[in-house]
Parts: C-alpha cells; structure tokens; sequence
C-alpha cells in the first residue's frame, strides 16, 4: 500500500496548448486499478467520459487526490496518478492506480 500521491506523464504533446484550470469544465476517461490488479472502475474510448466537473469543488470533491493530481494536465495529455487510501474514494482501503487516458475541456 502506498501512502503518498505521485503522478506522471505517460505521454503527450511536445509543447501544451492548454493546461486544466480550477475553472474549466472537464471531462476524462479514464482506467482504474486496485493494488490486487482488479477493474476499480473505468471510462475509456468509446465510453462518454466522466464529466463534467471542475478541479475547483464539484465532480472529484470527494476524491482529493485525483482533484490535486489533474491540476496542471496538458490537453491531449495522458498520466498515471497512484492514489493513496486517504485521497481515494471514499470507503476504499486500498492504493488505487488510475490512468488518465484523455483529458476533454469545454472552452
């Protein structure tokens, strides 16, 4: 089990057309794991994203570390973000690793 949120860069553009903001509407899909490896939960291409929701309180509020983890992520950009127990879901006891597959803004 980890104890500290990291995320990184997995892929993306060379240079940043536009990073997510406290304000802008999001969506994302996304693939989620728990530390045994099972399916946690999943949103990927050709599913709707998850969205929306803004990093500023509503959508992820009760998921502080994806909140704090997507701040700052390119458009087009995709990253692996490990989730500790304390900023997860909430009654999820484990590490849960999320890969943010694509990030959508409503401009």
């Amino acid at each position: 089990m980890q104890d500290i949120l990291t995320w990184e860069k997995v892929e993306g553009p060379a240079t940043c057309e536009k990073l997510a903001g406290s304000t802008d509407d999001l969506y994302i899909h996304h693939y989620a794991l728990r530390e045994d490896g099972s399916v946690f939960g999943t949103l990927v291409d050709g599913s709707e994203p998850y969205g929306p929701f803004s990093l500023a309180g509503n959508g992820l509020w009760n998921v502080a570390g994806l909140a704090q983890s997507l701040g700052g992520m390119c458009l087009g950009e995709r990253r692996l973000v490990v989730v500790p127990p304390r900023l997860s879901w909430p009654g999820i006891h484990d590490t849960i690793q999320v890969r943010a597959e694509k990030l959508i803004f409503v401009l």
